[in-house]
């Protein structure tokens, strides 16, 4: 595989591209240029593929000089819908063109920002619900023993803290793909819920990461009733997508109860 790699830059990687003669257009998004060579963060680009190209494969992910690639792949059947078709084809509304061999690339895309907006559906019953239990069941699960297994603690505690940001994201319909962009709308909008991401990656004292977890919990689902409540019974629906009827849940009380 080393030698389909051998890029010495992103400019390099971009003019063997412009070679393929499948390849008929490459866009940019995201805050680097490929002209950008410097250590840190990644670099986003898709590539707009022709429609006798069949694939199942929506990208790849690749090293140039140890900078972080991320390659889409997206056919140009996909430009003529007339809404998104996913949070990722999203990004197309906001790319830079760097190659166009028919010129057809930036003439849809001209109508695609004036058409599609960030396909981002309002988070699901199913979803919340999920989300209110597990972030809830990890604190329940370590608060009474965290130090039994230190690294195990400090692992799950940090995933649920990432989970936390992303139902928080979910339920306030920020993009997906822009994690830096929603902590600064927190910081501008929600300060106080900012503050305490903050501290928990500041904090090293497992005590206080649990109290702020908790503490995150009951801002971050705050307009459904804050956390898990040990009073509560929570469902666990088949698909997230579901609408449990109220009889439904009753039926199911019933049984059990």
């Amino acid at each position: 595989m080393k030698q389909l790699l051998d890029f010495d830059t992103l400019e390099a990687f971009i003019n063997h591209l412009k070679l393929k003669e499948d390849i008929i257009g490459i866009v940019q998004y995201g805050s680097r240029d490929y002209t950008n060579m410097s250590p840190g963060g990644d670099y986003d680009l898709n590539i707009i593929i022709d429609e006798d190209v069949e694939t199942q494969i929506a990208g790849l992910h690749l090293h140039i000089n140890s900078i972080p690639v991320d390659c889409g792949i997206i056919s140009v059947k996909d430009l003529y819908y007339d809404e998104s078709p996913s949070d990722f084809h999203s990004l197309l509304a906001r790319s830079k063109v760097l190659f166009d061999r028919n010129g057809l690339l930036s003439k849809q895309l001209i109508k695609i920002k004036e058409k599609w907006k960030l396909n981002i559906k309002p988070i699901q019953e199913g979803e919340l619900s999920f989300s209110r239990f597990i972030t809830q069941h990890v604190v329940d699960k370590f608060e009474n023993r965290l130090y039994e297994n230190e690294v195990y603690t400090r692992i799950f505690l940090s995933e649920n803290v990432f989970t936390l940001l992303e139902t928080y994201m979910k339920i306030n319909e920020l993009d997906p793909y822009n994690y830096k962009n929603a902590l600064e709308i927190m910081k501008n909008q929600d300060n106080d819920t900012y503050i305490l991401f903050e501290e928990y990656v500041k904090n090293h004292d497992l005590n206080r990461l649990l109290s702020i977890t908790k503490e995150l919990n009951s801002k971050v689902f705050s307009k459904y009733g804050g956390s898990w409540k040990k009073e509560e019974v929570i469902f666990h629906y088949k698909n997230p997508s579901d609408v449990l009827s109220d009889q439904d849940k009753r039926n199911i009380i019933e049984l059990i109860f």
